[in-house]
C-alpha cells in the first residue's frame, strides 16, 4: 500500500507540473517526465531549453543507479521532490534515504543547440560495503556500497546494439553513429494490421546506414539499406503481422555521422507522395532541413553557432568551385541580441567580402557572391557592437539560401504567394509523366520584385531556368524525362528582391498513357558483396496474394553472374532464376502464396562471387 500511495503521489505531481512554470533563473524548462526502471530513455534538450526533469518513486534503503550518457556538456542532479539535493554527477549510485518521489534533473549552461542524451535508472543489489566515500554522494554520506545489478533476464535486444529507448508514433529521433560498424536499437509497440513507416536519413556525408526489424523474440523480419534512395533505408507502409513489441536495429557500415529516424504507425496502407500542404518554416530559424552543428556548410542546409563573448567568432567552410554564385545569410536566432556580421575568405586567406546586418536587424545577407576559383572558402561570423547570442547560417547556389516548402500546384490554376525577403526560395510541387511537355510562368505582383523561375527534379537536378531580367520569367517549353514529382522554384533573381507573385503552369503536350503501369513500392533494397562459394539470404515480410518484383544486379566492375531464389516461410523454394531479359541479372515477378517471412537467396552461377544490389518491390495495379 505504501508503494501504491507513492506512485499515486508521483502521478499527481506530474499532472500538476506546468510546462510554462519558470525557475528563478528564468530559463526554459521542459515538462516533467516519468523515468522507468530498466532500459534507457533517449531524449534531447531542444534549443533554448536548459533543463529536463525526470521523476521516479523510490523507497527508503532502495539501492539505485542513475546514468547519464551524452557527448554534450550536460550535468545530472538528483534531488527530492521538495528540491533538496541528494547527489550530483553523471553516474550516481546510492541508497535512497527515505520514501518519496525523486527528481533527476538533466541540465546545461549553453542552450543554443540540441543536446542528445540517454538517461538510465536501475535497481542494484548491495553486497558489501567499504569506507571509501562516493564522489557523487553529499557530505553526509559515509560509505559507498559495492553494487552489482539485480539479476534479471537479458533483454532480447541486448545483443543487437546499444539500446536508446522506446519510440512513439510520429516521433522523429536525431542521433549519431560514432564509428563504422556501430549498432543502435529502439523498440516500439504495435498491433496486428498496423502499417509501419520508418525512414533512416543520414545527415552527414559518407554515412551509409542500414535498418533491420525484429519481433520481440529476436526473429529477423526484414532488413533494408537503400529503399528510400542512396544510403537511405526505408520501410514504407509495411504491414505488421502481429501485436508485439518490435525491435529496430540501426547499423552504420561506413563512417560514423549524424542521422534522423522518422517513425510512424498508420491504420491503413498508403503510397508516398509529398504532403498536400507543407507549412512554411519560420524565417528566423532557417529550418527547412534539420539544423546541423557541423562547421562544413552544405547547399540549403542550415548550421547553428553561438557567439558567447564579445570578440568571439564562429568559423564555417564551403567547398566552392570556379564561377559558383552563392547567396550567404546569417540570422540571429530567436530573441538573441546578436547583430551579426560575417567575412568570406578565399582558399588563400584573402578577404572576398564582408557583410554587416543593418542597425536594428538580425540578418546579414550577401547576395550573388561570385567565387573566383576552386577550393575551401572560410566564413567567419561575429557580433557587431559587442553583441552576443545564438545564430543560424546557411548558403545556397544562385539566388537563395533557404526554402519555403509550399504545396502541389495544379495545371492552369494560378498559385499566389509572397516571398517575404530576398534569398528565400518558394518550392512548389507538380506531378508529371514521362513525355509530358509543359510551360510555366511567374508574374510579379509587387513593384520592384524581379523573380526567377526554375523547374527541377525532386532531387534538385535542374531541367529549365529563366531569369530574363523582367518581372515575368517564362519557361517556354520543357520535356519531362521521367514520371514523378517535380519542383517549380521561385526566388528573387540574385537574392536582390522579394514580393508577391502568381505562378501558373500548363501542359503543351500530355504523354499517352494507354495502360496504367503498376504502382511500384520499395520493400527491400540491399547493397552487398557475395564471397566466392557463399550463399546469402535476406528476409522480407510478405502478404497473401501480394505480387513482388525481384531484381538482383551485379554492381561495379565485376564478372559476377548472380542467381536468385525465393524461399517461402515453410522453407519451400518457390522459384529460382539465373538470367533474364537477355543479360546475366535475374529479374522476375512472383505472387506470394501466404503471409510470413520470406527469404531472398542470392548465390553465384559459377561460385565466383562479387558485389551486387538486390531489390524486392511491391506491385499494385489500379
Amino acid at each position: 500500500m505504501r508503494l501504491i500511495a507513492l506512485v499515486f503521489a508521483l502521478i499527481v505531481l506530474v499532472a500538476c507540473a506546468s510546462p510554462t512554470e519558470m525557475p528563478v533563473a528564468q530559463v526554459a524548462v521542459s515538462p516533467d517526465r516519468l523515468l522507468e526502471y530498466g532500459g534507457a530513455q533517449a531524449d534531447a534538450l531542444q534549443p533554448g531549453y536548459a533543463e529536463q526533469d525526470w521523476l521516479f518513486v523510490a523507497q527508503a534503503s532502495d539501492a539505485i543507479q542513475l546514468t547519464l550518457d551524452t557527448r554534450e556538456p550536460l550535468s545530472l542532479i538528483l534531488s527530492t521532490a521538495e528540491g533538496q539535493t541528494v547527489a550530483e554527477g553523471n553516474s550516481i549510485m546510492l541508497l535512497i534515504p527515505s520514501d518519496g518521489t525523486y527528481r533527476a534533473r538533466v541540465t546545461r549552461q549553453d542552450t543554443s543547440g540540441t543536446a542528445l542524451y540517454t538517461l538510465a535508472l536501475s535497481s542494484v543489489v548491495l553486497e558489501t560495503a567499504t569506507e571509501t566515500p562516493t564522489p557523487t554522494l553529499p557530505a553526509t554520506a559515509t560509505s559507498t556500497p559495492t553494487a552489482t545489478t539485480t539479476p534479471t533476464a537479458t533483454p532480447i535486444y541486448a545483443a543487437l546494439g546499444t539500446f536508446l529507448g522506446r519510440l512513439a508514433s510520429g516521433q522523429s529521433l536525431v542521433g549519431r553513429f560514432e564509428h563504422a560498424g556501430e549498432t543502435q536499437v529502439v523498440t516500439f509497440e504495435a498491433t496486428a494490421g498496423q502499417y509501419l513507416y520508418l525512414r533512416l536519413q543520414p545527415l552527414s556525408d559518407g554515412t551509409d546506414p542500414a535498418l533491420a526489424l525484429f519481433d520481440s523474440q529476436g526473429n529477423l523480419l526484414i532488413s533494408d539499406e537503400e529503399s528510400g534512395g542512396a544510403d537511405t533505408p526505408l520501410f514504407d507502409h509495411l504491414p505488421l503481422p502481429q501485436t508485439d513489441t518490435y525491435i529496430v536495429q540501426m547499423r552504420v557500415d561506413a563512417s560514423g555521422g549524424d542521422y534522423q529516424l522518422e517513425f510512424r504507425l498508420d491504420a491503413q496502407a498508403d503510397t508516398f507522395a509529398p504532403p498536400t500542404a507543407i507549412p512554411t518554416q519560420a524565417l528566423d530559424t532557417l529550418v527547412t532541413a534539420p539544423v546541423s552543428n557541423d562547421s562544413v556548410l552544405r547547399d540549403h542546409r542550415p548550421s547553428s553557432g553561438q557567439i558567447e563573448r564579445s570578440g568571439d567568432y564562429g568559423r564555417f567552410t564551403i567547398d566552392g568551385h570556379t564561377n559558383d554564385v552563392l547567396t550567404v545569410a546569417v540570422h540571429a536566432a530567436g530573441d538573441a541580441a546578436l547583430r551579426p556580421a560575417f567575412e568570406i575568405y578565399d582558399p588563400d586567406g584573402a578577404l572576398l567580402q564582408r557583410v554587416e546586418a543593418p542597425a536594428g536587424s538580425g540578418i546579414a545577407l550577401a547576395p550573388a557572391v561570385l567565387l573566383p576559383r576552386d577550393g575551401i572558402f572560410s566564413v567567419f561570423v561575429l557580433g557587431l557592437g559587442e553583441t552576443t547570442g545564438a545564430f543560424t547560417i546557411a548558403y545556397g547556389l544562385d539566388g537563395s539560401y533557404t526554402d519555403n516548402l509550399k504545396t502541389f500546384a495544379a495545371a492552369d490554376v494560378p498559385a499566389q504567394a509572397t516571398l517575404p525577403e530576398p534569398g528565400v526560395r518558394d518550392v512548389w510541387y507538380a506531378a508529371l509523366n514521362a513525355g509530358d511537355v509543359i510551360t510555366a510562368a511567374v508574374i510579379a505582383e509587387s513593384g520592384g520584385f524581379d523573380p526567377a523561375l526554375e523547374l527541377a527534379t525532386l532531387d534538385g537536378v535542374r531541367i529549365a531556368y529563366d531569369d530574363s531580367g523582367t518581372q515575368n520569367p517564362v519557361i517556354q517549353q520543357a520535356t519531362i524525362p521521367n514520371t514523378g514529382t517535380y519542383l517549380l522554384r521561385v526566388t528573387g533573381a540574385n537574392a536582390s528582391s522579394a514580393g508577391s507573385y502568381s505562378l501558373t503552369w500548363r501542359y503543351l503536350t500530355t504523354a499517352p498513357t494507354p495502360t496504367p503501369p503498376p504502382t511500384i513500392m520499395p520493400l527491400m533494397s540491399i547493397d552487398d558483396e557475395l564471397m566466392p562459394g557463399v550463399i546469402e539470404e535476406y528476409a522480407f515480410l510478405g502478404q497473401v496474394g501480394q505480387r513482388v518484383r525481384i531484381t538482383v544486379m551485379a554492381a561495379g566492375a565485376t564478372q559476377f553472374d548472380p542467381r536468385a531464389a525465393v524461399v517461402a516461410p515453410d522453407g519451400t523454394v518457390l522459384i529460382e532464376v539465373d538470367d533474364s531479359g537477355g543479360d546475366l541479372n535475374p529479374q522476375f515477378d512472383l505472387d506470394l502464396p501466404t503471409a510470413g517471412v520470406y527469404q531472398l537467396r542470392v548465390s553465384s552461377y559459377d561460385e565466383t562471387g562479387g558485389a551486387f544490389i538486390a531489390r524486392v518491390e511491391r506491385l499494385t495495379f489500379d
